[in-house]
């Protein structure tokens, strides 16, 4: 090897390294950034939260509004129907609610339903409070958010569903 060759192939690198230690922090620094305040739109499940998800159809997202906030703490509403693929196919339609607080989430949630009506239904383990009726409906609070979800097919995956909401937004809700 003569003397050229091994300085030039030296020299590059040395030049190269301040520029990929400023990119390297740059993409760390970027990481550590601000990120989006929960919403009902980001706290709802995107396509990868579920397995099989097919597609998702926005039908309704309101966020911002002071009449939706006035009396109920409804910081974001949003109306989504989730379309499942094969095997078992089926749809959800889910309404998703994000209150300013726990607190307003837990009175909406008591206020939701009749007595009468929840006696038919079956607890379910999902986030701070979850039912389900059969394997047509269910919901669940998990701290300031609630999803109502209503089932047509899905074959025995609406619980599962429910659950994947409220580890979703359990987790989501808990960044700071």
């Amino acid at each position: 090897m003569n003397d050229i060759s091994s300085r030039s192939s030296g020299a590059g690198s040395r030049a190269d390294a301040p520029r990929a230690l400023a990119a390297a922090l740059a993409l760390l620094l970027a990481a550590c950034g601000p990120t989006e305040p929960p919403s009902a739109g980001n706290i709802a499940l995107q396509r990868g939260d579920f397995p099989r998800i097919a597609s998702i159809e926005t039908q309704r997202y309101v966020e911002g509004d002071p009449a939706l906030a006035s009396g109920s703490g409804v910081l974001s509403a949003g109306r989504f129907i989730y379309n499942l693929g094969p095997p078992d196919g089926g749809e959800f339609k889910v309404r998703v609610l994000l209150f300013k607080d726990e607190p307003s989430a837990q009175a909406y949630w008591q206020g939701m339903h009749r007595a009468e009506a929840l006696a038919a239904t079956t607890p379910l383990d999902a986030g701070d409070q979850g039912w389900i009726y059969r394997d047509e409906m269910a919901a669940t609070r998990a701290g300031r958010s609630i999803f109502e979800i209503k089932a047509r097919g899905g074959k025995g995956r609406l619980a599962d569903f429910t659950r994947a909401c409220a580890r979703k937004a359990a987790r989501r809700l808990d960044d700071p």
